[in-house]
């Protein structure tokens, strides 16, 4: 068993080269590292400062990732992305080292922990862009779809890990070790970068001679007037303002509300984990192959909605892990389709911006329906809110179906797609114009 998987291992990377990989491992870890940072950061602010400087870095924190997310979007597309990542762990790492460094000399002041806290909101609105265009560059169009489904795999396992190894580290040493070891696998994702070959990334050829407000505003343009892309954002935003709050913040209070453990929590957020990664791996590949995108795409998101619906009505642990394993592998098929067509179908010089909107969008729809399900838990219960919000995605999720020349664009061919908003849309992307993309 083992060795046949060293065998199928050995043939990946082959298929996909070992910068990819570098690439990966240096995700992994730089995740792992924000959800340390996260809980033990939000720990030492809960414990020494209490609420108002809680608030006060929640935020900072917010507020910061969603503009410079959007600000500092077009550095991904002006210079070489292996470079821009790697500077800007380094300068995560740099926060980290001021943070630990305040904690281990018990030097606490609200300030000047917000002032790294931005500092470092700054370095990952440069990386989470640039890395989710990464392999679309390292690796051959062919294998795109399967490279996606491995960095989306990753992805789930590092945001899950993280906060768990903080979790341990909080039970059992204190928040200086927390940060520290943040610290060290800062430390690690800037070297997976340095060991990435140099010209794995092609330095970006179709440079913008104007200036930086105008390449912000391409992306602003590019989004409102494709079509697609105009209403899958619109309705991605209604859907992660529903999805986000089910999963993250309900979810602890439907267990406590139930009377369970701690460690039940924890089953079940394993369970939506490992949905995600099924997901990721072999399920979106078999619905594909037997309905075609579009339509396995919508199976996956009404399943997830079906899915939340269920939780609101159930009653006991057990229902509870299938259905969150459910709600991992829906939404990842539908992630995982989406994200791979609308990728190639941005030119390779906007990449970065486009997909910084996107992580925009994300923060946005995140405080939103945070902000909308305060306000609902005030007037209903928790088991309305589940039903409510399933139903909601499931009628996104069929709606998807009506976008204008949706099905024809999740049915193109990954060799077809490859620029395809540059060749079909040459007002936006200028330079585009005639030429090979």
């Amino acid at each position: 068993m083992s060795r046949h998987l060293l065998v199928l291992m050995n043939r990946s990377v082959q298929r996909l080269g070992k910068d990819f990989y570098f690439f990966l491992v240096g995700e992994l870890l730089t995740l792992l590292c924000i959800g340390i940072w996260h809980v033990t950061l939000s720990w030492w602010i809960a414990t020494q400062g209490g609420a108002q400087d809680l608030a006060l870095y929640g935020v900072a924190l917010s507020a910061s990732s969603i503009v410079f997310t959007f600000v500092l979007s077009p550095l991904g597309d002006r210079y070489n992305k292996r470079n821009v990542i790697l500077y800007a762990r380094a300068a995560l790492l740099v926060s980290g080292l001021a943070l630990a460094s305040m904690c281990s000399e018990g030097h606490y002041q609200i300030w000047h922990i917000v002032g790294a806290v931005i500092a470092g909101s700054a370095a990952m609105a440069v990386v989470l862009p640039a890395c989710a265009a990464v392999p679309a560059d390292v690796v051959p169009v062919e294998c795109l779809p399967q490279a996606l489904s491995i960095q989306k795999s990753v992805q789930a396992i590092g945001r899950t890990i993280g906060p768990a190894i903080a979790g341990f580290i909080l039970a059992t040493t204190d928040v200086a070790i927390g940060l520290w070891s943040m610290t060290v696998l800062g430390i690690l994702s800037a070297i997976s970068t340095i060991a990435v070959s140099r010209n794995a990334i092609a330095d970006p050829t179709n440079l913008s001679s104007g200036s930086w407000a105008s390449e912000l505003s391409v992306g602003i343009k590019a989004k409102w007037t494709i079509p697609i892309e105009r209403y899958w954002s619109l309705l991605s935003l209604i859907f992660f303002a529903t999805f986000l709050p089910a999963t993250g913040m309900l979810l602890p209070l439907l267990v406590q509300h139930r009377g369970m453990t701690g460690g039940w929590y924890g089953l079940i957020d394993m369970a939506y984990a490992s949905g995600m990664v099924f997901g990721f791996i072999w399920l979106t590949g078999t619905l594909n192959s037997r309905w075609g995108k579009a339509l396995a795409s919508t199976i996956g998101m009404c399943s997830t909605g079906i899915a939340l619906m269920m939780t609101g009505i159930a009653e006991n642990a057990e229902a509870y892990i299938f259905c969150f394993l459910v709600v991992g592998a829906g939404f990842a098929v539908h992630n995982l389709n989406g994200q791979t067509h609308r990728t190639m179908a941005i030119p390779r010089s906007y990449r970065t911006r486009l997909l910084a909107i996107n992580v925009m969008l994300y923060q946005v729809s995140s405080g939103l329906g945070a902000a909308i399900t305060g306000w609902l838990l005030a007037r209903y219960s928790l088991s309305y809110l589940y039903v409510g919000y399933g139903a909601v995605i499931m009628l996104v999720g069929l709606s998807f179906l009506h976008i204008p020349g949706y099905r024809q664009f999740m049915a193109m061919h990954h060799e077809d797609i490859e620029g395809y908003y540059g060749e079909t849309y040459p007002e936006i992307f200028r330079e585009y114009l005639g030429k090979q993309v």
